[in-house]
């Protein structure tokens, strides 16, 4: 009998370490797949704060850009006012002659 024991109690033993390795898996694998999630997570997070940095600074850019193209305008303006009444001026003193 005790041969007979020993297999029933190997078969036991066997089946509850098989049991007890199987909860340890399912355990690691949801531990793994909780911190992926998270890393993913954090992961989003940083991309969206650097896309935020991003459009902030191309905004930036812009309203430079649109500050020098306005100062641009007004200088060239500017300077085709004055052409323009020297030209008048250039005239008005050709008619008077």
């Amino acid at each position: 009998m005790s041969g007979i024991s020993g297999l029933i109690l190997s078969i036991f033993l066997l089946a509850i370490g098989g049991g007890v390795g199987y909860y340890i898996h399912k355990v690691q694998a949801k531990t793994k797949l909780s911190n992926a999630q998270q890393q993913a997570e954090e992961t989003l997070v940083e991309a969206k704060k650097e896309a935020e940095n991003l459009k902030r600074a191309m905004l930036v850019e812009a309203k430079d850009e649109l500050y020098k193209a306005r100062n641009d305008f007004e200088k060239e303006t500017k300077d085709r006012r004055v052409e323009l009444q020297n030209l008048e001026k250039r005239i008005l003193q050709k008619e008077t002659i």
